[in-house]
């Protein structure tokens, strides 16, 4: 069961523990641009021009590659829109995904490389899943928490 206050969300689970996931501001400006760039430069090997890409933004290539750049949620689905609009490959959200490396979520990321199994590193990953995605981060989980949805 969902209950909305404010910009958080708590969510109850059958078990009477609860969440409460804080929702960030869609146009706050707080995220690195390596996930839209990956996009950008997938789309361009398509010959997708990377002004169309990022088309409704506010950003330009060559803001992509600036470590001053900061992007918003909004501006990151609106690329996501803009490939979806611009081309009709099944692969891009892999091809992004691969591109992005783990180093790049900070500790979390560390954390990950470091496992030294796979069933280390989805103990690693459920267990701190929440305090890294940028999407929906959360206070008090019990449970995992991933960017697109919950599971137990």
């Amino acid at each position: 069961m969902l209950h909305r206050f404010n910009s958080d969300i708590r969510v109850f689970f059958s078990d009477r523990t609860s969440v409460v996931m804080e929702l960030p501001l869609w146009n706050e400006k707080r995220y690195a641009p390596y996930k839209v760039a990956a996009l950008v430069e997938v789309l361009g090997e398509q010959g997708i021009a990377p002004e169309a890409s990022v088309s409704g933004t506010g950003l330009s290539p060559q803001s992509l590659s600036d470590p001053d750049t900061r992007t918003s949620v909004r501006e990151y689905i609106t690329v996501c829109r803009n490939a979806l609009q611009l081309s009709k490959n099944p692969e891009n959200p892999f091809r992004t995904g691969s591109r992005i490396p783990l180093s790049a979520y900070g500790m979390y990321g560390f954390a990950l490389v470091c496992s030294p199994t796979i069933r280390e590193y989805f103990q690693v990953a459920i267990k701190t899943t929440g305090s890294q995605h940028h999407f929906f981060p959360c206070r008090g989980a019990k449970r995992a928490i991933a960017c697109h949805g919950f599971s137990r």
